[in-house]
């Protein structure tokens, strides 16, 4: 949200389970801060809370190129649960990347459009 402080850490590991596929996990936690706007009566309150963020999920790698990725997410704030499934294409120097997500619970999106183009700095 405009004006809040929201920050976190994570970590992650990948474990190879044969020659195309990996196992991936994540760990994470959020820690965000919440401003209720001030009204005539009271003025503008300001809370500090935190949450932890776990997921895991499979990479399968259909060839050299081109990569098919599933994840399960789930957060501890709210009622939170996605399901995702992406792919990964090397193009040029970088990977193309996009993505579906179902929300699975009330506080995940229904619906969760991802992309994005990541580029490599080395070979």
């Amino acid at each position: 949200g405009q004006g809040n402080l929201d920050f976190g850490a994570f970590g992650a590991i990948r474990h190879l389970l044969n020659s195309n596929m990996v196992l991936v996990g994540t760990l994470g936690l959020i820690f965000y801060e919440e401003t209720e706007e001030a009204t005539f009566q009271s003025e503008k309150k300001t809370s500090h809370d935190s949450y932890i963020n776990i997921a895991g999920g499979l990479i399968y790698a259909v060839n050299s190129q081109f990569n098919v990725i599933g994840e399960l997410t789930i957060q501890t704030k709210g009622d939170y649960m996605l399901l995702s499934g992406a792919v990964d294409y090397v193009l040029g120097s970088g990977r193309l990347r996009g993505g579906l997500g179902i929300g699975l619970d009330s506080g995940a999106p229904d619906v969760l459009l991802m992309g994005g183009y990541a580029i490599s700095l080395s070979k």
